[in-house]
């Protein structure tokens, strides 16, 4: 059920990953990227919310990300908080997060 939510090429590096996160913590990681984004807004004014609904194969296709950074790239937060989390459980790092901060600001 999992993998429904994930375009299919994301499908083999999902079954891969074993380790399973609770819901607690993934409704953590949400809260966390919205405040990501809102950081990064306050931040930088000409970064938004918005989405994308092209190509079918991006992650977080339709789903809340951040638009305005160069070359039309954009940022799907909770993609990236959700990376952090799950490496995070091979490899804790404390500056993870705001490597991922540092990584959006770099695209402005």
């Amino acid at each position: 059920a999992e993998i429904l939510n994930y375009p299919k090429w994301m499908h083999d590096i999902i079954r891969q990953n074993t380790s399973k996160i609770s819901l607690n913590t993934l409704i953590i990681a949400y809260d966390i990227s919205a405040y990501l984004g809102e950081v990064i807004i306050k931040n930088h004014p000409q970064i938004r919310w918005g989405y994308l609904s092209k190509p079918k194969t991006l992650h977080g296709v339709n789903r809340p990300r951040l638009l305005g950074f160069v070359d039309g790239l954009s940022a799907y937060t909770y993609g990236k908080v959700e990376v952090c989390v799950r490496e995070s459980i091979e490899a804790p790092d404390k500056m993870y997060l705001y490597n991922v901060y540092e990584i959006c600001v770099n695209m402005i």
